[in-house]
């Protein structure tokens, strides 16, 4: 939220919602069990349509890198982006569908979990270190934005967040629960 509203002029063309997805009754994806990502975030710029992700979650007992909801936000998001994409009617209409893993538990408490594996390990498989990373919801747009803005675009972004203040009216009903300072920069 903080980040949207310090960046309001920059993202000014873009329609952007963040929708708090209801657990084991929203969106859901079926992998080996049932995956309920807490939010959706849908940017929409014209004809292109980005929607993401976004689960905030524990992440030290998931077993490493191959477990399947980390999995699903490098390998199964993208099949099935392109399942929809072959089905869109309109072919000018652009869909493009990312996940990523926000970890609640810091990145030294995690590492070893995963055989001693760097930030970037963790971020080539879509998982942030909320704690550890203030800047993650910026680098969810820069990753997965560029087919709607420009990377000039991103550039000038990164120059003028300011991190590290809470909103002073307090959180938002939306981000309320076990995530609801997951995008207070």
């Amino acid at each position: 939220k903080n980040f949207i509203e310090r960046n309001k002029n920059k993202l000014e063309d873009l329609e952007i919602f963040l929708l708090r997805n209801l657990s084991k009754k929203g969106v859901g994806f079926f992998i080996k069990s049932g995956f309920y990502p807490d939010f959706i975030i849908w940017i929409k710029n014209g004809n292109k349509q980005n929607i993401i992700f976004v689960d905030p979650k524990g992440i030290r007992n998931l077993g490493g890198f191959d477990n399947e909801k980390i999995q699903f936000c490098v390998r199964y998001i993208k099949e099935i982006e392109k399942k929809v994409r072959e089905k869109i009617k309109h072919k000018d209409d652009q869909i493009f569908l990312d996940a990523f893993i926000v970890a609640v538990h810091p990145y030294k408490t995690t590492k070893d979990m995963y055989y001693g594996a760097s930030k970037e390990k963790f971020e080539e498989h879509n998982v942030f270190f909320r704690k550890d990373d203030r800047e993650y919801v910026e680098k969810i747009f820069r990753k997965y934005c560029g087919g709607i803005r420009s990377r000039t675009f991103f550039k000038s972004l990164s120059g003028s967040i300011k991190w590290g203040r809470k909103a002073k009216s307090g959180l938002s009903p939306v981000l309320d629960g076990p995530a609801k300072n997951m995008f207070v920069g």
